[in-house]
This record gives structure tokens, sequence and C-alpha cells, in this order.
């Protein structure tokens, strides 16, 4: 399969994996992620967010995502960190004003408007 050959994220990864890598990493926006590591395929939701400004976005998801597997971490905490950086990252204006420190992840979880 040729890279590019259909919209699907598992047929992109594999047609990417087609030319050798063994992890390959679909951004899919607000629909979340793709990751084929070695042939299984994981995916990860979006972080639902009021975006304000995206730029960046990419770069933290990127950052998160190998600060996870430098850890050691496993393929779907990867994704979960890697789109919550991403998330934090459209919340502010600006490329890296946005980017979180790691205790901060959890915050976008919180159901109040105001963190105590």
């Amino acid at each position: 399969m040729a890279v590019g050959a259909g919209t699907d994220p598992a047929d992109l990864a594999e047609g990417i994996a087609a030319y050798g890598p063994r992890q390959v990493i679909i951004e899919l926006g607000g629909e979340g992620a793709a990751d084929l590591i070695d042939g299984e395929l994981f995916h990860q939701a979006a972080v639902p967010i009021d975006a304000l400004d995206t730029v960046g976005a990419g770069d933290a998801f990127v950052a998160g995502y190998l600060a996870e597997l430098v850890l050691g971490r496993l393929p779907g905490e990867r994704l979960e960190t890697a789109g919550r950086t991403g998330a934090f990252a459209g919340l502010v204006p600006g490329g890296w004003e946005g980017f979180p420190r790691r205790h901060e992840l959890g915050i976008l979880d919180a159901r109040e408007s105001v963190i105590r």
C-alpha cells in the first residue's frame, strides 16, 4: 500500500510502517491519535477543549509522547500524555506558553471552572 492511499488511520499507519519504522503515530486532531507499534494499533480519543490557539499543539503532542517513550511507558500512556500536552497548548495564545508540567496533566479532567 502506498502512503496516502486512504484516509483510515490504520491504513495510513500500515502504509508508512511498510517502509520500515516499527512505530507510526498518526495525529487526528479533534479525533485523537492512533499509534501502530510492531503491527498493533492503539487509539486515543482527543481531550475535549475549547481551543484558543492551536499553534504549538503538534509540537506539544510530540513532546508528551517522547517524554513517556523515554520513561518506558506503555503505548496507551504515551498517547494519553501526548493528547493532554497537545490540548494544553491549545488553551492559550502562543506556541509554547501552554506546555504543562507533569503534575498539571490531570487539570483537564476538572469539572469545576475554578481549581482550588
